[in-house]
């Protein structure tokens, strides 16, 4: 689908490095709030994550591969939740908004 072709990542040496320098593993809390095809949180456990996506498809994936799925306007959702040892993301960009900066101002 182009119209959402911006939100993917095509390298996958982004999430390998995010990996590296966030130390996820099997006991990390985590949320995500545009978790795309799930590509950050290949080492984290599914049970122990916050994951939202706004694409269907993508959403539908995450859910195949364990996690709990919220579908909502990452800009302004924010989920009930306790504190998490790490946010991460990597944002959608478009022209349309700065949603690195709403995100990082919502939590």
């Amino acid at each position: 689908m182009i119209l959402l072709s911006k939100y993917s990542s095509r390298w996958i040496e982004i999430p390998n490095h995010f990996i590296f320098y966030t130390q996820i593993d099997e006991e990390t809390t985590v949320y995500e709030p545009t978790a795309g095809n799930g590509a950050l949180l290949l080492l984290a456990n599914p049970q122990k994550v916050i994951v939202n996506e706004l694409n269907g498809d993508r959403a539908a994936a995450l859910r195949a591969q364990g996690f709990t799925v919220t579908q909502k306007d990452a800009s302004s959702f924010v989920p009930a939740t306790e504190a998490v040892d790490r946010i991460i993301t990597n944002p959608p960009f478009s022209s349309e908004n700065n949603m690195l900066l709403q995100i990082c101002c919502h939590t």
